[in-house]
């Protein structure tokens, strides 16, 4: 419901001359604009590929919002509005179109695009893009994280496993040196199918190091890939308590 809304209210009293006293409330509801989606999730994109999304902006009962501008908060994405609109279990709206990349780079996307309006029903309205953004070379997880008990029963618990895979069509993957600068990790390096993909075992050496604040490191990954001849995955060793 929009627009002026008028409610009394009724108050009950021990005052035999009044009784009952009415209070009388006035508001102005206005129609919820905004996003209908919550986040655009885009599965892994190459850093020189292209994608195009469609979101849509709710207009609830109003007729006139019109968009003042559409930024995003990357100059590798854009956005515009769409000419045509149409309507979704009553609801009016707008659509705009969502052009993810080329020329991201490599790692995860967490990127926004902003919607401001001329009318003030509402100042703007915000969607985040999340994804992961993959160039020749991809090893996942991102990121790799230990945490350190008082006592460490289960061997299992000290390992981690990395999966390398090459995205290049014309050029067989080569892992050469697998390090640890920080030695805390042992590393061990297998090939799932060769030339495409491989994994890396992450042992974490024993005993396990005695921390009282966060430690952080990297594994670097020697590869024959051009554009990315070291990769480099972050971790951190967490005590308990942290």
């Amino acid at each position: 419901m929009r627009g002026k809304v008028k409610k009394s209210v009724t108050v009950v009293t021990n005052d035999p001359a009044t009784p009952n006293r009415y209070l009388h409330v006035e508001a102005f509801v206005k129609a919820d604009v905004g996003f209908e989606e919550y986040n655009i999730h885009v599965d892994n994109i190459r850093s020189n590929d292209q994608v195009v999304k469609e979101a849509h902006i709710a207009l609830g009962d109003l007729d006139n919002i019109e968009i003042a501008e559409i930024t995003t908060s990357s100059e590798f994405i854009k956005a515009r509005q769409l000419p045509s609109s149409d309507t979704l279990q009553g609801q009016k709206r707008i659509k705009i179109e969502i052009t993810i990349g080329p020329g991201l780079k490599a790692g995860l996307l967490s990127e926004s695009v902003t919607v401001r309006f001329k009318d003030d029903i509402k100042p703007k309205a915000q969607l985040p893009l999340y994804g992961v953004v993959v160039d020749d070379v991809e090893v996942t997880p991102l990121t790799l994280t230990y945490v350190i008990t008082d006592s460490i029963n289960d061997p299992a618990k000290l390992l981690r496993r990395l999966v390398i895979t090459n995205y290049r069509e014309d050029q067989p993957l080569e892992i050469g040196e697998v390090r640890d600068p920080g030695n805390y990790l042992d590393l061990f390096v297998r090939p799932m199918d060769a030339g495409k993909k491989f994994e890396v075992t992450v042992k974490m050496k024993e005993p396990p190091p005695s921390v009282d604040s966060v430690l952080s490191g990297e594994i670097l990954i020697n590869t024959n890939s051009q554009k990315q001849p070291v990769v480099k995955v972050p971790y951190r060793i967490v005590p308990a308590n942290k």
